[in-house]
């Protein structure tokens, strides 16, 4: 037995209730490198270093009250070395129960404790970098519960650690990705090769959303054998808006530029349609000029005339809507002309079981947007109405104008607009509303409820973006299952003002007996304006090509009162003949014909001078009223023709 009891390598020791060391084997004596005799004569407090002195005594209290202690204690061998051993005592008893001592086994974990030591420090730098890096980082077990996230994982999940502790990994990963997130959790596991990027997007505390890219790999126990997953996972929002409005723009950009094409497109079919135009409306009034008026063939050439004057109205509608400077500053615009146009042609586009109404006041209103982009702005809304309504049998869209005044009390209730005078458009529509949720975000870029077929989320934005710029807002009023109405708050551009519309065919036509040089490429063309002014009593100089009108004009600059020209001629086009001639004579009036207004621009026209521009196809009556006013202005400033300090495009006819 006492052989055994000394090839023990665990330490084996007796000590009585005071600590006094009674017996031990002889790896204690190895370990202590104390010899017999000298172990034999110390307590345990004569092994342990100062400052753990105090701890011998609550050691004997211990087992004293309990029978039995375990843990570990620090002593200091004969060569000063400190040991760490880990020790489970037994308290023993003579024969009548009282206690005789303690009988102790021990083992040296110097090392392990060293070692452990150094794990825990090591551990402890490795956690506080976690905490301090930028990126998420987390650990998850084979399961998928949460065992650890650092600090920036739980701020951009708006979570503490102890609130997602043990939970699984379904509770921060929107309900559609959840199956793709465990198919690669799972392809981590049976082929063990790490996955370095992923998306997803993950669900924070607050509900909201963010889109995350994660790495995964497998956790190894000591053994080598799975235990879980960790990983970095980072926000990628912004990188995900970035990218989406750079598709977006990208799709702007195709827009913009298929809408160019379609606006070049536009003005080249509206020029040949409009020279087409002309003559049928022109030779009609002629042809009417003789004839009784009660006679049938008259009534017959005044549908025809109507129609033409349709044909007319319907170029200008396809010009208003793919023009290319929807954009650009313009002059303030009628607002009346522009909704019953788009109304005209909203009725003959959306379904039949959509009925559109308008209630239009009569007074006329100029608000500081142009036409394109009022045209913009109604349609957009227009759209937006009838098809929160396509998936009902039938539907209403009641459009209407008015005018209001903001006044200091009032103004809150329009978004703190600028107290003063308003047009007030209002679009309403008895589709399913909008929900309050949807509500508060209809006007930010790229938010839709429609699918990518029907719309980029840039409508209502655009729009609100145009009003803003005007000085007015857009306000919205919906009720679930009712329907919508968005109200259109533009400040009017100043004070109403009498619109100039020729009425088609008057009794009477102001006439004169002025000379005019008259310019246009095409022959049928010449010849009927020369018969509609000689008819209105004017003495023509026809020609069909600008060189010989300037020609004819550097030949007798003074037998002329007035130039009427075409702009698309082939050699010199309108402005640059206007020019030439202007060098001549600067004062004389000049009238600009086009068959699209596009092809010139008003800094064109300020730099030219022109006293007015008629758009092709022209009536007698244009002819008539226009020439009429440009001459008695050139009267009324004291010469037989206008003077360059008269001109001003934005008060002068235009047609």
């Amino acid at each position: 037995m006492a052989e055994i009891f000394n090839n023990l390598h665990e330490y084996i020791f007796v000590h009585d209730m005071q600590g006094n060391i009674t017996e031990f084997n002889a790896a204690a004596r190895r370990e202590s490198d104390h010899n017999q005799e000298d172990l034999k004569q110390m307590n345990i407090r004569d092994l342990v270093p100062e400052p753990f002195k105090s701890q011998v005594a609550d050691y004997l209290e211990r087992i004293r009250n309990n029978g039995e202690d375990s843990g570990y204690l620090r002593i200091r061998n004969k060569g000063g070395e400190e040991i760490i051993l880990e020790y489970d005592n037994t308290l023993l008893f003579d024969n009548d129960g009282r206690p005789l001592g303690v009988r102790g086994i021990a083992r040296n974990v110097t090392r392990e404790v060293h070692a452990w030591k150094a794990l825990e420090k090591s551990e402890k730098k490795y956690r506080n970098i976690l905490e301090t890096i930028e990126d998420g980082y987390y650990e998850v077990d084979l399961a998928g519960h949460y065992q650890f996230l650092n600090r920036s994982a739980l701020c951009m999940l708006g979570y503490e650690m102890e609130e997602l502790r043990g939970e699984g990994y379904k509770k921060l990963i929107a309900e559609d990705e959840v199956p793709q997130v465990y198919e690669t959790f799972n392809y981590v596991y049976r082929t063990e090769k790490p996955v370095k990027s992923f998306h997803w997007r993950a669900i924070r505390k607050d509900g909201s959303v963010c889109f995350v890219e994660t790495s995964v790999s497998l956790s190894l126990d000591d053994h080598g054998k799975a235990s879980g997953f960790q990983g970095i996972v980072r926000d990628i929002s912004e990188r995900i808006e970035a990218r989406n409005r750079q598709k977006e723009l990208e799709a702007q950009l195709q827009q913009a530029q298929k809408m160019e094409s379609i606006g070049t497109l536009a003005g080249g079919i509206a020029h040949d349609f409009n020279n087409i135009l002309f003559p049928i409306i022109g030779y009609t009034e002629l042809a009417m000029q003789d004839l009784p008026r009660e006679s049938q063939a008259y009534r017959n050439l005044q549908e025809v005339f109507k129609s033409a004057e349709r044909a007319k109205g319907l170029v200008q509608q396809i010009l208003n809507f793919s023009r290319q400077s929807a954009n650009e500053p313009g002059e303030p615009v009628h607002v009346q002309p522009v909704i019953k146009e788009t109304v005209k042609l909203l009725k003959n586009t959306i379904p039949a079981s959509i009925d559109i109404s308008a209630d239009i006041a009569e007074d006329t209103v100029k608000v500081p947007i142009n036409v394109a982009q009022m045209h913009q702005v109604f349609m957009n809304l227009c759209t937006n109405a009838y098809q929160a309504m396509e998936n009902t049998e039938a539907g209403q869209i009641c459009v209407n104008l008015t005018q209001i005044t903001v006044t200091e009390e009032t103004s809150p209730q329009y978004r703190n607009l600028t107290p003063g005078p308003y047009a007030c458009i209002t679009v309403s529509d008895t589709g399913e509303g909008i929900a309050p949720e949807v509500k508060e975000k209809i006007f930010e870029p790229y938010y839709t409820t429609k699918s990518q077929e029907k719309g980029t989320g840039l409508g209502l934005s655009v729009s609100y973006g145009i009003i803003r710029n005007a000085g007015g807002t857009i306000t919205v009023e919906s009720i679930r299952g009712q329907g919508s109405s968005f109200h259109v708050y533009i400040p009017v551009a100043g004070e109403s003002a009498e619109i100039f519309q020729p009425d088609g065919y008057p009794a009477a036509m102001p006439q004169g007996t002025e000379r005019l040089l008259v310019v246009d490429d095409e022959h049928q063309i010449v010849e009927l304006t020369k018969q509609m002014l000689e008819s209105l009593g004017y003495q023509v100089t026809p020609r069909t090509s600008s060189i010989e009108a300037l020609e004819a004009f550097r030949h007798q600059p003074e037998k002329f009162d007035l130039l009427l020209t075409d702009q698309a001629m082939p050699n010199k086009n309108g402005t640059e003949l206007i020019k030439a001639v202007r060098t001549i004579r600067p004062d004389l009036p000049v009238i600009l014909c086009t068959g699209y207004s596009e092809r010139v621009s008003r800094e064109k026209a300020e730099t030219c001078r022109i006293n007015a521009l008629l758009l092709k196809p022209l009536s007698k009556n244009d002819l008539a009223v226009t020439l009429d006013r440009v001459l008695h202005k050139s009267m009324q400033s004291g010469t037989k023709t206008a003077s360059s300090g008269d001109f001003n495009p934005a008060k002068d006819i235009t047609i």
